[in-house]
């Protein structure tokens, strides 16, 4: 809620609109390949990267464990803290791809654009098979 007010605050309660000479962003909305939009192809991309990164990284496993317990991934020898951070400069850079994508969509940039997705999130994880007494999630799922 904090960040919301933060920034309904930042941007003066205004929605920007975006330019019509701005092709690379109206293109990124507009453009199909083999009939389905661009965007698709680019959530694609994330995904598999995401797969990817989870599944055969020693980044992912690292992950699976923070996530499963902290303080035994902090007795195996993982620097919880430093994980959690980029776990979070992660999450971060998806939001952003998210936003980008949101934008091209709609050609509006807006600070309530996305109000309320964390329900929707969470809502994907329980249907996609992760208990909320913890269990273990993945991308496919």
């Amino acid at each position: 809620v904090a960040a919301r007010g933060l920034a309904q605050r930042m941007s003066n309660q205004r929605t920007q609109l975006v330019q019509a000479d701005n092709s690379m962003i109206v293109d990124l909305s507009t453009t199909r390949v083999l009939g389905l939009p661009l965007l698709v192809y680019v959530f694609a991309l994330v995904v598999l990267i995401g797969w990817i990164v989870l599944n055969r990284t020693t980044f992912g496993r690292r992950t699976y464990a923070v996530g499963g317990n902290p303080e035994a991934a902090r007795l195996a020898g993982i620097d919880v803290r430093k994980h959690t951070l980029m776990l979070y400069a992660l999450s971060g850079l998806c939001c952003g791809i998210a936003a980008v994508l949101i934008m091209a969509r709609t050609t509006t940039g807006s600070s309530t654009h996305g109000d309320l997705y964390e329900l929707d999130a969470i809502a994907a994880v329980i249907i996609g098979g992760t208990l909320l007494t913890g269990g273990r999630g993945t991308i496919i799922g």
